[in-house]
């Protein structure tokens, strides 16, 4: 994935002694949705 490779590379000018690990599963994101009636906004994790 194009941006986690240029965090990386951001993340590593920053700090020399910490490694960054990504726990995808940890993630969440939020989803618009536009149902009738209604704009719902949905909060799911990365893994739904």
């Amino acid at each position: 994935i194009k941006c986690v490779e240029v965090f990386k590379e951001f993340y590593q000018t920053k700090t020399k002694h910490r490694k960054l690990t990504w726990i995808y599963s940890l993630g969440t994101c939020n989803i618009n949705g536009k149902f009738e009636p209604k704009t719902m906004e949905l909060i799911v994790t990365t893994y739904q």
